[in-house]
């Protein structure tokens, strides 16, 4: 099961429609269906984070994969090992580029706020 499935099933459990999800972590249906059929393959922390919150769940709830006993374990647990080991890579860079975005922004604004001070103050002399 992929994270979009692992999402729509836990949403369906709760009996939440995707109009709410999708409107509660301010995405459009559309945006949010395609999370759930996996046709996005950039879902940040902070989204899984949104999702995670509104299903009240873990975001690492919605990474966890459950095994049925009858499967072969090695063969499986391996490829799930390996996607979730992508998927945490995959995260964790999506993490830190928001950060860097994040610090940009961050100094712009200081930037920005210090030139409207020393404008303000050229006003008030």
């Amino acid at each position: 099961m992929n994270i979009g499935e692992k999402i729509k099933t836990i949403r369906l459990t709760k009996n939440l429609t995707q109009q709410f999800v999708a409107n509660a972590i301010g995405v459009s249906v559309t945006g949010y269906g395609d999370i759930e059929r996996g046709n996005t393959k950039d879902i940040t922390i902070t989204r899984l984070e949104q999702i995670a919150k509104v299903l009240d769940v873990s975001p690492g709830e919605l990474l966890e994969e459950k095994h049925d006993k009858h499967n072969n374990h090695n063969n499986h647990n391996t490829s799930s090992n390996t996607d979730l080991m992508r998927l945490q890579q995959e995260i964790i860079e999506n993490y830190k580029t928001a950060m860097e975005q994040k610090e940009k922004e961050t100094e712009y604004f200081k930037q920005l706020l210090s030139r409207a001070n020393k404008e303000l103050k050229k006003l008030k002399k």
